[in-house]
């Protein structure tokens, strides 16, 4: 993932696997700005708004109302 943004500093998969990555490490506060990055660069991309989900879930929380709405709509549309 590391290369990838070296090539690409807007990678939104590499983005996404360096925040799954902090995640996991329980870095929440590293996860946060790259799964924005990434969700800014591609919105609609699946893993990366069910890592935005963990994350929320994680930190307890509140987003803003209308990006947890677009959320929850594109999550049921791929459930």
């Amino acid at each position: 993932a590391r290369r990838a943004l070296a090539v690409d500093s807007d990678h939104p998969d590499a983005l996404a696997l360096l925040a799954r990555i902090a995640l996991q490490e329980g870095q929440i506060e590293d996860a946060a700005p790259l799964i924005e990055r990434s969700l800014a660069i591609q919105p609609v991309n699946q893993a990366t708004l069910a890592l935005q989900a963990y994350l929320l879930t994680l930190s307890g929380e509140q987003p803003d109302s209308d990006r947890l709405r677009q959320l929850l709509a594109h999550l049921e549309r791929i459930a």
